[in-house]
């Protein structure tokens, strides 16, 4: 209950942020400069990429070992830790020669700012997406500690705290690189704090194990880099299917277009937020029957909850529909408009995205990653591919919205086949407390 109460907390950050954020920026800013932010934003999160899925793989990990000694886990966050720092040089490395190459590139698309604006605004918008995987690791200790629902709350305290500097930025009439300028120190001070605290909490003064419980563990960060793989090859694929048509509609039809296209997708996207925070409570719990041979149980819950959820967003979807003019003149005051041409194939296909949502957290919970990965990349790839052909022939940005739906439909099918090669356990071993 604690747990689904902090997600229930997250979710509520998450709705207000989708809402809020839209309307601060395009009032404040215009649809323009809007634009621009969210086509910055979808350049920037490629660097997610950079922990190459090691702290969800650790968080589960802990969570489905969480009778393990205090040294044993100190021992195994540090190595998931170092392995992330020696990303971390590199995807600093990469962002600096972004931005200089950026800096000497002459937009024909992006013309509200210069491109050495624009250059300091990627590497400051980047800062948090380098720094998120110390996030992660955060909230794994404290799932190992046995508390999840405090390293869920700390994070998401965060988070709101991060998001109202920025629409308080906004609203006092600063730019774009202000804000990304306050964003980005604050990510910094609330990282260290992370780190500081998490070492803090493993008591972490040099694990001393023997060189059995070493070799152990060490044979365990190997599963954990098998299972990191499918993590990251799901996290590629969340980026190609969120930021992917935000970058081809910005390259081709400008950034308008891009805002009016994130817009229509936030809006029917909106009832997936609550289902989100629920799969997030119930994902511990399906690891555990996973870790208790209990296979049979999680067989019998996914498909009761893909269904209630796929009939919540298809009601809302239908009200979305119909209310399209009032929610415009009250979202955006006549300064953006939803394009109902692109709303409607996104309100069919977030249905199928629920279902879909269901049946991916079902695989991760059990670390059923690496195929799921891998289809995921090459369904979503294909999609932009499709996307970016249509919208460069016709210069519609419709095709996005159905681009979408087709992605979806086929990764529904994609995700079914996965789902039904899970084995039906019966036995159920008690699980260590």
């Amino acid at each position: 209950m604690r747990t689904l109460v902090a997600h229930t907390y997250g979710q509520a950050i998450n709705v207000a942020t989708t809402i809020l954020l839209p309307y601060v920026a395009v009032t404040n800013w215009g649809a323009a400069e809007y634009g621009v932010w969210i086509s910055i934003t979808a350049v920037t999160q490629l660097l997610l990429l950079i922990d190459l899925g090691w702290g969800n793989a650790i968080q589960n990990q802990l969570c489905m070992k969480s009778n393990r000694g205090i040294e044993e886990a100190t021992f195994l966050t540090t190595k998931v830790a170092n392995n992330y720092l020696a990303k971390l040089s590199i995807a600093v490395a990469c962002l600096v020669a972004m931005s200089i190459l950026i800096s000497q590139y002459k937009s024909t698309i992006i013309t509200t700012c210069t491109n050495k604006d624009l250059a300091i605004t990627i590497f400051l918008l980047s800062i948090p997406s380098i720094l998120s995987p110390i996030n992660t690791i955060y909230c794994g200790i404290w799932r190992y500690l046995g508390q999840n629902e405090k390293g869920i709350t700390a994070i998401n305290t965060v988070r709101l705290i991060e998001t109202s500097i920025v629409v308080i930025t906004i609203i006092s009439g600063k730019n774009i690189i202000a804000t990304s300028f306050l964003a980005a120190i604050f990510r910094i001070i609330s990282s260290i704090v992370m780190i500081y605290d998490g070492y803090r909490r493993l008591k972490f003064d040099g694990p001393h194990l023997d060189a059995g419980q070493e070799k152990s563990i060490l044979v365990e960060v190997e599963s954990i880099r098998s299972a990191a793989k499918g993590f990251t090859m799901l996290a590629a694929s969340q980026y190609i299917f969120l930021n992917g048509p935000v970058i081809i509609i910005t390259s081709i039809l400008g950034p308008v277009a891009a805002a009016s296209f994130t817009a229509c997708r936030t809006l029917s996207r909106l009832p997936i937020l609550p289902l989100a925070m629920f799969l997030s409570s119930l994902s511990p719990e399906l690891t555990k029957l996973s870790a208790a041979k209990n296979t049979e149980r999680i067989k019998t819950i996914v498909p009761r909850v893909a269904t209630i959820s796929a009939i919540i967003v298809a009601t809302v979807s239908l009200l979305t529909m119909i209310l399209t003019t009032q929610i415009e003149e009250l979202w955006f005051n006549g300064k953006l408009q939803l394009d109902s041409t692109i709303l409607f194939p996104l309100c069919v296909g977030a249905t199928i995205l629920a279902i879909n949502q269901v049946t991916s957290q079902a695989l991760q919970a059990i670390n059923q990653t690496t195929n799921q990965g891998r289809m995921y990349i090459i369904n979503y790839s294909g999609f932009c591919i499709f996307m970016f052909s249509t919208i460069y022939y016709s210069k519609q940005a419709c095709w996005s919205g159905y681009s979408l739906l087709i992605a979806e439909l086929m990764m529904a099918l994609l995700l079914f086949k996965e789902y039904n090669k899970i084995p039906s356990w019966k036995t159920e071993k008690p699980i260590a407390q």
